[in-house]
């Protein structure tokens, strides 16, 4: 699994290792401890197989709001990311990122990491500025 931030890491690893005792909500079922009330009612959702947010179009359900719509995505025929080493194109800019290191591992160029990007554009900067495209 690979984490937005070094924070976001630790408080995985906290939860692994029976999280704060000091925290005001504790499941009873599990370890999992925070001081998040909006957090400890969507932690209940892994126990109660509950998931709230529903795609209209396929009924397929989420426990997180997020989720349901990076889902949607799935249901639409917009590809604004396109790779400009081959014609592949792609829905989410993360897609597209970790395609592009693909394409370094097969031709041995150096690796770089590239974030996952707001859109298209910022994707062509990050790949003029590591020489790319130019």
């Amino acid at each position: 699994m690979v984490y937005a931030s070094n924070s976001a890491l630790s408080r995985h690893k906290k939860w692994h290792k029976g999280g704060n005792p000091h925290h005001r909500f504790r499941c009873e079922l599990c370890l999992y401890s925070t001081d998040s009330r909006k957090d400890f009612k969507r932690h209940g959702f892994i126990h109660s197989g509950e998931r709230p947010f529903t795609c209209t179009l396929c009924g397929r359900g989420f426990t997180r709001n997020n989720h349901l719509k990076r889902h949607m995505l799935t249901h639409s025929a917009n590809f604004p990311y396109t790779c400009n080493l081959c014609p592949k194109t792609f829905r989410r800019s993360d897609h597209l990122a970790i395609h592009i290191q693909k394409h370094q591992e097969e031709s041995n160029l150096s690796i770089f990491a590239i974030p996952a990007a707001t859109s298209p554009s910022h994707v062509d900067s990050i790949l003029k500025i590591t020489g790319e495209i130019s």
